[in-house]
């Protein structure tokens, strides 16, 4: 059963909590931009994502592209084992690696 991804903020960080898959990752885009234009600084944490495909990684990017175009620090926070698998076989880790803790 897919489980919708959500986006909420607490204090300064933003948790993404269900699938970051195709079918999910634009409508987390657009719920995302109106909390990510009032935040200064940029912390996911990704703990509550129990499933992704290359979609969450490209949600990413597009998250990093935001932060970079509106001089916005961005950092990511218990990222996901198969979102890291989906990294290293893309060979996006010299891009990604700098912000994923």
């Amino acid at each position: 059963m897919m489980q919708k991804a959500q986006i909420f903020q607490q204090e300064n960080v933003f948790f993404v909590t269900g699938e970051l898959i195709f079918s999910t990752v634009m409508h987390m885009w657009k719920t995302s931009l109106p909390l990510l234009n009032k935040a200064n600084e940029l912390h996911f944490d990704l703990s509550k994502v129990n499933s992704c495909n290359s979609a969450g990684v490209a949600l990413i990017l597009e998250w990093m592209t935001y932060a970079k175009k509106n001089n916005k620090s961005i950092e990511f926070h218990n990222i996901p084992s198969q979102l890291m698998s989906i990294v290293a076989v893309s060979g996006l880790q010299s891009i990604l690696n700098p912000v994923l803790t």
